[in-house]
């Protein structure tokens, strides 16, 4: 409830001719935090006062006289406190030291700054504009443009504050790719647009799962109980990976967070599949693109990285190679491609097939004359054409790697 309060907090210290700051003032001040050891306050001062908590974290003060500022609790310089600056400060005298006694005739007195602070920290303060046509000092949000409410900017604030929570460590341990790790956030944070979300903000008029699953599209549906998830999961599955079904999204952040501490790359594949798949339903949803559960299944795996084990102890593993090179899905082909160029315009092209043990099958390479590297990896793609011999059609697919991946993409579409 705090963040939604920091309103009337706000609405305290600005509307001085309101009625309510004219009661509540002459018992307990101006400043919200002078009186927030007092007890047996009004309810009212109650409320504001516990706004008051939250606002701090959002506002900065303008200096005027600079009376009402404390030099080292108070943001006064930037969007921190000078207590909160990684720099050092020679505190001589009391710690209840203000602004003004910083100040001389309207600007900075250098020579007092300089008695407290380091030279560059100095040239920061004297950068701070002194508002004399302010009758006193007052506070302003630290992010004026943001276009956003103050309950938002306090939340938000409490959120970054909060670094001990429970099923988000072990986000940040897995080292997810940065898309997939906002979508994570978004669905701890339970703001996700599915269905059963929209409907209840009456955006939308159903809340079943649009793939067919004849129940609600909630958290937990999209994370562990959909149709298209359980059929990626059994295809990883098959593979030999072991990754459990859950019943709550809860169950599965509990799984996650006790594995973060011996395989990351299970984590990975997990958090890989949820995404994938949330992005497949929305493509299914706006474009009426249908996408296969091997083809999520497969991507997968790319995007993953760091340690990499199945789960299973008696799986033929080479940990020195897998730390480099990420192996296709079983009874599929990798092939690496790249391409040399040297000063002198003398070329290399080739490329490198493995299985998905890592195994050498076959290695193919041509020497030529260019000036241009990027033409060059479009050449060793092209060049696969004439390399791929029959029995690598007994296999399901080929997955080719590259440098640049773009030019796969565009290779793809001739």
């Amino acid at each position: 409830m705090g963040p939604l309060r920091t309103k009337l907090a706000w609405r305290y210290i600005h509307e001085r001719n309101s009625l309510l700051h004219k009661v509540l003032e002459p018992k307990y001040g101006a400043r919200l935090e002078d009186v927030g050891a007092r007890k047996g306050g009004s309810a009212a001062w109650k409320i504001i006062n516990d706004g008051g908590k939250y606002l701090k974290s959002i506002v900065r003060w303008n200096v005027a006289n600079g009376s009402s500022i404390n030099v080292f609790k108070d943001v006064w310089i930037w969007d921190k406190s000078v207590n909160r600056w990684p720099t050092f400060v020679a505190i001589s005298g009391s710690e209840d030291l203000t602004v003004d006694k910083l100040m001389v005739d309207g600007s900075w007195n250098e020579g007092e700054l300089q008695k407290l602070f380091g030279e560059e920290l100095v040239k920061v303060i004297c950068q701070v504009q002194i508002r004399l046509e302010l009758c006193q000092d007052g506070l302003e949000l630290i992010y004026k443009n943001s276009g956003r409410s103050l309950s938002s900017l306090a939340t938000e604030a409490v959120t970054q504050n909060q670094d001990n929570r429970v099923y988000w460590k072990w986000i940040k341990k897995a080292r997810l790719m940065p898309g997939v790790e906002v979508f994570w956030w978004r669905l701890y944070n339970n703001v996700i647009t599915t269905f059963h979300f929209l409907y209840c903000r009456r955006l939308q008029n159903v809340f079943a799962c649009p793939r067919g699953c004849s129940v609600v599209e909630d958290l937990d549906h999209v994370t562990t109980s959909c149709v298209k998830l359980k059929e990626v999961i059994h295809i990883i599955n098959s593979w030999g990976f072991r990754i459990p079904s859950f019943e709550s999204f809860e169950g599965c952040c509990r799984w996650v967070s006790q594995l973060s501490v011996g395989n990351i790359f299970l984590i990975k594949l997990v958090c890989n599949s949820v995404y994938l798949t949330w992005k497949a339903r929305n493509k299914f949803i706006h474009q009426g693109n249908i996408e296969s559960s091997m083809m999520i299944a497969v991507q997968t795996f790319p995007s993953s990285s760091g340690d990499i084990s199945s789960g299973h102890w008696g799986v033929n593993q080479s940990f020195r190679l897998l730390n480099h090179w990420h192996p296709p899905p079983p009874d599929w082909i990798k092939v690496n491609v790249d391409a040399s160029l040297l000063p002198s315009y003398k070329a290399g092209i080739g490329g490198v097939f493995r299985d998905s043990k890592g195994k050498f099958l076959l290695a193919f390479g041509k020497k030529c004359i260019h000036w241009d590297i990027s033409q060059l990896e479009l050449l060793s793609i092209q060049l696969l054409r004439g390399v791929v011999k029959e029995w690598m059609l007994s296999y399901k697919g080929i997955i080719i790697e590259s440098n640049a991946m773009f030019l796969v993409a565009s290779s793809k579409t001739k």
